[in-house]
């Protein structure tokens, strides 16, 4: 049944004259004519008496009470669907690392995030040897969450790009810098960030992505401090093995835990203070993209 027809019908209700009818419907009248006769037929009644005083049949005037509440159902119907379809589509972010709980973090942020909008599919994806910076350039992401405070690891061609979402509700954890008893910082009480002038952070290449080379740029800034940093290509094991007495690492509650810290003589962990501004994490994805569902979620972001 066509439902312009039952809409025309309604209003025509309210005139009870085809040409006011018409008129209202932007139709002629004859065409408004000619579809209530058609809908007549199909119902197999009578819906007008078609002579004056032009009025609706019984049967008609029930018909016409029904169907403005079904067309109001339809309505309202509709009205909730394209609501929940605005709300839907697909989000592909970039597979979040692993450290010190943040993982569990993003994961819990996502059920939320999908909890509250199950028409969005949120996809996980994982561009090893690329940056998430190269990724969201290249398409292949709508965004991706950062465990340091990415803006001081961009350059200005890079920031224009982007746009970042700080996560200020998830907690990065305590910092420690482990190292060989005879590098001087082992004897301080506490270490803060200025005092790490002149240390040499060794990266293992598994967890190339930690805050340092956001540190080493924003104390440089900040406090006109030099900080090294050098990769070491084996192993996270390898890594903690063979540091040398000049070089330090920077190592998070979780990783503490590793077996391979507790077989190394002569080292301590030493807490580093002040170094939460550096590393707040945020998400970020791509200034350019103009995903809905993506819109969505920096909105859902914003609202925490």
């Amino acid at each position: 049944m066509n439902i312009e027809s039952l809409r025309e019908f309604i209003v025509f209700s309210r005139y009870l004259n085809f040409s006011k009818a018409a008129l209202h419907l932007n139709l002629a009248q004859p065409t408004l004519s000619s579809h209530i006769a058609n809908l007549e037929k199909e119902l197999g009644f009578k819906l007008v008496v078609r002579e004056q005083p032009v009025r609706l049949t019984m049967a008609g005037k029930r018909f016409c009470t029904d169907v403005k509440g079904i067309l109001e159902d339809l309505d309202e119907a509709v009205s909730s669907c394209r609501q929940m379809s605005d709300n839907s589509g697909v989000i592909t972010f970039e597979q979040p690392i692993r450290i010190n709980g943040f993982g569990r973090a993003i994961d819990r942020l996502v059920l939320l995030f999908r909890k509250e909008n199950p028409g969005i599919d949120v996809k996980w994806t994982s561009h090893k040897g690329t940056t998430l910076i190269d990724a969201l350039a290249a398409g292949r992401v709508d965004g991706g969450f950062s465990a340091t405070n990415m803006a001081a690891e961009l350059d200005a061609e890079q920031s224009a790009l982007v746009s970042l979402t700080p996560l200020p509700h998830i907690d990065p954890g305590e910092f420690y810098l482990w190292m060989h008893q005879s590098n001087p910082l082992c004897a301080c009480g506490s270490i803060s960030v200025a005092s790490l002038n002149g240390c040499s952070f060794l990266i293992p290449s598994s967890v190339a992505y930690l805050p340092l080379e956001s540190l080493a740029r924003a104390a440089s800034e900040k406090f006109g401090i030099q900080i090294s940093c050098s990769c070491w290509p084996g192993s996270y094991e390898e890594c903690i093995l063979n540091i040398s007495p000049k070089e330090v690492m920077l190592v998070n509650d979780e990783e503490r835990l590793e077996p391979a810290y507790a077989v190394v003589d002569n080292r301590c962990f030493k807490k580093v203070s002040g170094i939460e501004e550096f590393i707040t994490p945020c998400f970020v994805s791509s200034a350019s993209n103009r995903n809905p569902a993506l819109r969505q979620f920096e909105e859902f972001l914003a609202k925490l």
